[in-house]
């Protein structure tokens, strides 16, 4: 492999490219979003599909990819692939934004002259966005969501280093997705819940878990009353796997995307708002909010 390389290239399937004012979006220093069709990129990549055989030498319909710059951080090389690599949490902050896991992604590493290093991976998932149908195409407004997410995430991790909560969620978030069955990606969610909503006690921990996600999401008697069934419903399948049962398969399918997706709607508005950061990321803020909802 050419030691030269300082870029890596993540290309991300099943991402549609709308943004028509222009084919890169700058999310940070050395990191760009940008449009696949056209780009060098493109080119590196139906260079190794033609002359290296790579995916069977029938290339992927790529529309959108990373490029990652040498200065980013020293954590976005291809082994660093656990949740808090770059290219993991620039993964994870698309996957939040679109409310879609990305199904397949391949990373490539490029020279200083933008050529092929030797080096390529691909990360693929067994439990990919097939059962959700939401919106995931890039445009303006998906843009700067995604900018305004990843720069909340670079700073909470500098801020807080590995002491909160929320950064704990966003891991757990990133192995619900990332999960190879659906049971795992089961057990992660209820951790991103239990993370965020559990109490300061383990008493009645389902019903508490329950009902804080639920005022926290919900607006109305009847939405919350919904969320609370759901989430007591779906901590059921969760303990069934954790304590060696078999959860009928058929409601693994039906609720896990939408207790994701869930999941997406509650990271995603903390993260946008730095009150409710520094809420739940400080216990007593946290148990103080969670004690007016229960004596309302």
């Amino acid at each position: 492999m050419d030691t030269r390389f300082n870029h890596f290239v993540a290309l991300l399937h099943g991402i549609k490219w709308e943004y028509r004012k222009s084919s890169e979006y700058t999310l940070s220093k050395d990191i760009k979003l940008c449009k696949f069709k056209g780009s060098y990129a493109e080119e590196i990549y139906l260079k190794l599909c033609k002359e290296y055989k790579f995916d069977d030498g029938d290339p992927f319909d790529y529309e959108t990819y990373l490029i990652i710059g040498p200065r980013s951080d020293p954590k976005h090389a291809p082994h660093e692939q656990g949740p808090d690599s770059t290219i993991s949490r620039l993964c994870n902050v698309i996957s939040l934004t679109l409310s879609i896991p990305i199904s397949w992604y391949r990373i490539i590493a490029v020279t200083k002259d933008l050529k092929y290093s030797g080096f390529t991976d691909d990360i693929s998932l067994t439990y990919t966005a097939e059962h959700l149908d939401h919106y995931s195409k890039i445009t303006l407004k998906s843009l700067n969501t995604i900018k305004n997410l990843w720069m909340s995430d670079c700073k909470l991790r500098k801020d807080y280093k590995k002491n909160s909560r929320i950064i704990n969620s966003l891991d757990y978030y990133f192995y619900a997705w990332r999960a190879w069955n659906i049971d795992q990606t089961c057990i992660n969610l209820a951790i991103v819940l239990e993370t965020l909503f559990s109490p300061s006690s383990n008493t009645e921990l389902s019903h508490r878990i329950a009902y804080n996600a639920s005022k926290f999401m919900g607006n109305k008697k009847i939405i919350r009353k919904h969320i609370y069934d759901k989430i007591r419903d779906y901590y059921n399948l969760r303990s069934q796997i954790v304590h060696g049962e078999q959860p009928k398969f058929q409601l693994l399918i039906d609720s896990t995307p939408k207790i994701l997706y869930f999941c997406t709607c509650v990271i995603k508005r903390i993260l946008l708002d730095k009150h409710l950061i520094a809420t739940f990321n400080n216990n007593k803020k946290r148990q103080e909010l969670f004690n007016e909802w229960l004596f309302e």
